[in-house]
């Protein structure tokens, strides 16, 4: 459901108009949005929107470290980011 969500967000369109276009109705997409957007807060990462669809990231890691990688396709970069946040809670 997230991508779908992402999708409403890149879409540019309003919630009626986006539910319309996808058959859904807008109590449901309301419920996923807020699901997603809790689910991302509980994790403790920060909510972003993506203006382009290649990222930039450095990043200071404990003891110091610091990472930093550019010209990742924001796909690339989420699923680096969800590993990071799977591998933390293990």
């Amino acid at each position: 459901m997230a991508a779908l969500i992402d999708e409403l967000n890149e879409s540019g369109l309003s919630v009626p108009a986006f539910c319309e276009r996808e058959g859904l109705k807008e109590h449901q997409l309301y419920y996923w949005r807020r699901r997603c957007v809790n689910r991302l807060e509980s994790s403790g990462f920060t909510q972003v929107t993506v203006v382009t669809r290649k990222a930039s990231v450095r990043m200071e890691l404990p003891g110091g470290l610091e990472v930093g990688l550019s010209g990742l396709a924001v796909d690339q970069l989420a699923e680096l980011l969800m590993a990071l946040d799977r591998n933390r809670r293990a």
